[in-house]
């Protein structure tokens, strides 16, 4: 239909001689009407029409007119040889108007038929493209071809253009599944007000020349592979700030074999994408800022991304969630931790080999997810670790499983009250951790430091709760049980096989929940009991590691030995029971092999 009403326009249009004049056009210009320019057209052309015909009847009039002045039958032969006279005279203007005639027929059958929504999307282009070229006698020409873009609806499944600079044009609300793939083009650009929503899979898939990404600011969706292989790739413009489902197809990321040096996000943004980056390809010693809008860091949202060496987000005060795998698998040296985050996802940091520096800023008790094996920083070479003075809470999970360098020492805050669930555990090369200033400590979580390499432990003197398995199978060789402590749960030091000496100073100490004991596994030869203690508690050295041939003594003042107190000890020679002590529990000695009990008299 596009093409007849234009053919017929461009008929009406020269044959009122619009185009006889000569224009001094110096080079070709190249208008881009959207389908809306159809109708215009068609009401352009109706006004021609009207105004030829009232043209014409103004002529008849005059000429019939004349021939009544002059005695002339208006229905003679002689006319009607006049008319024909004329009609061979000018062949051209009789043949326009057949055309004319023709296609006016043509229009009529056409409406016979209405045809569908979608018959008509298919037959109209999207876009119509009006060239304006200087013909050798220097007058104008208007030509019309239809797009070189490949549509269905308003999504554009193909290009069979020559040209290698494409725009897309405005309407478009998808770019489908391989339309670009492959394809000699070296930029793409989108038309203001642009709709587009979707960026198919593959869409752009190996299109080598492509230098340029561009994210438009309605996108929402970006399939599997969408910008892979393309090896010129070095800047990627993301402009929308929704938050864009990214699909990811392993081992193939987006922008897999790209060579990415700058990537653009929009102020405003809240989400950096899950998977957007995931396995992309970054130019050695890539930089990236995340702006100071962006609340969330999506999972895997730069994972294995291995050229990437920082990502500077020291002012994002808003970032509150760093989702699994963010940053796995990278080359960055240090991170910060902004100091609003509360949640931080399994596997965040793991496997970045180059990883130094942790700066933790959040005053937060941060949620840490952990997967075993791997933890958050699983796999770093962690040398410093920095907390914000004014942090109450040293986050559960945090640092297990944490790569570190042999011989870290890492200092806690005086402001930390709780040290959370496992949040060193089984870091091997950590040696040391200096609590000697955290006054306010009050409680060690369950296996705090587990599996660690700490040589030496100073508790402060406020800690009044250990928890179960807090430094098992760690290296100290001795430890002292402050004054305030209350609860030692089980496992506590459980396979410190070098562990010798313990220092007891609290005298309300509770250990009924340490049934699977607490000092299993040492080889303790030496315990020190406190002055003014009246009873051992229950469960005290269940199971405990002794020296082959130790000795212990009971001190005076004690008149109770609790139930499972020494059963199932382990070394022990002898003890030494004093007078004071009027109950010993059925069970305090039981399994103990070879035991010699000195009683003083009266006791």
């Amino acid at each position: 239909m596009v093409r007849k009403r234009v053919a017929r326009f461009l008929a009406l249009f020269l044959s009122i001689g619009m185009l006889t004049t000569s224009v001094p056009v110096s080079a070709t210009e190249v208008t881009t009407y959207p389908v809306d320019a159809e109708e215009e057209i068609e009401e352009s052309t109706q006004e021609e029409k009207e105004s030829e015909d009232e043209n014409s009847d103004e002529n008849e009039e005059s000429k019939k007119e004349d021939s009544e002045d002059k005695g002339e039958n208006p229905d003679s032969e002689n006319r009607e040889t006049d008319i024909l006279d004329k009609d061979s005279e000018n062949p051209e203007e009789s043949d326009v108007e057949e055309d004319s005639e023709t296609e006016d027929e043509s229009d009529e059958e056409d409406l016979d038929e209405p045809e569908t929504e979608q018959d008509a999307e298919e037959k109209i282009p999207a876009l119509v493209e009006l060239k304006t070229s200087i013909s050798e006698n220097g007058i104008s020409v208007l030509t019309v071809s239809d797009s070189d873009f490949e549509w269905s609806g308003k999504t554009i499944t193909g290009y069979n253009g020559t040209e290698t600079d494409i725009v897309i044009p405005s309407e478009a609300l998808e770019i489908g599944e391989s339309a670009f793939k492959n394809k000699a083009i070296t930029s793409v650009k989108y038309e203001e007000g642009s709709q587009l929503q979707m960026i198919g899979a593959s869409a752009f898939k190996g299109c080598a020349e492509l230098t340029t990404a561009i994210i438009p600011e309605n996108v929402t969706e970006i399939g599997k592979e969408a910008f892979s292989g393309c090896s010129n790739l070095s800047t990627v413009d993301v402009r929308s700030t929704k938050n864009i489902s990214c699909d990811y197809d392993y081992p193939d990321g987006i922008f897999e074999g790209c060579q990415i040096s700058t990537v653009k996000f929009p102020e405003g943004i809240k989400t950096i994408p899950a998977n957007m980056f995931m396995d992309a390809g970054f130019a050695v010693g890539t930089k990236l800022e995340i702006p100071s809008s962006v609340t969330t860091i999506g999972s895997n949202a730069f994972a294995w991304a291995g050229n990437l060496t920082a990502v500077n987000v020291e002012n994002c005060l808003e970032l509150t969630e760093i989702g699994e795998g963010a940053f796995r698998g990278t080359a960055i040296t240090s991170i910060v931790i902004p100091v609003n985050v509360t949640a931080i996802g399994k596997e965040v940091f793991s496997g970045c080999s180059s990883l130094s520096t942790v700066d933790v800023r959040s005053t937060k008790n941060i949620s840490c997810d952990y997967d075993y094996p791997d933890g958050i920083f699983e796999g770093c070479q962690i040398s410093t670790v920095k907390f914000s003075e004014g942090i109450k809470t040293i986050p559960a999970n945090m640092f297990m499983d944490a790569g570190f360098v042999s011989g870290t020492e890492i200092t806690i805050p005086s402001s930390v009250t709780t040290i959370g669930s496992n949040a060193f555990a089984w870091t091997g090369n950590l040696t040391a951790v200096n609590m000697e200033n955290c006054l306010e400590l009050t409680e060690i979580g369950e296996g705090a430091f587990r599996g660690t390499g700490l040589l030496e432990l100073n508790l402060p003197e406020n800690v009044q709760k250990i928890g179960e398995a807090a430094f098992l199978g760690t290296k100290i060789e001795s430890v002292t049980i402050p004054k305030n402590v209350t609860m030692i749960e089980e496992e506590a030091f459980n396979n410190c096989a070098q562990l010798t000496s313990v220092i007891i100073e609290s005298t309300k100490l509770n250990c009924e929940y340490a049934v699977y004991g607490i000092f299993k596994g040492c080889n303790i030869s030496t315990v020190k009991f406190p002055e003014g203690i009246k009873a051992i508690p229950a469960n005290m050295f269940k199971d405990a590691g002794f020296a082959v041939g130790t000795e212990l003594e009971i001190p005076s003042g004690v008149t109770t030995i609790n139930g499972y107190a020494f059963a199932y000890m382990t070394g022990v020679k002898s003890i030494f029971i004093p007078s004071s002590v009027t109950q010993i529990d059925s069970t305090a000695f039981k399994g103990v092999e070879d035991l010699e009990v000195h009683c003083v008299s009266g006791s």
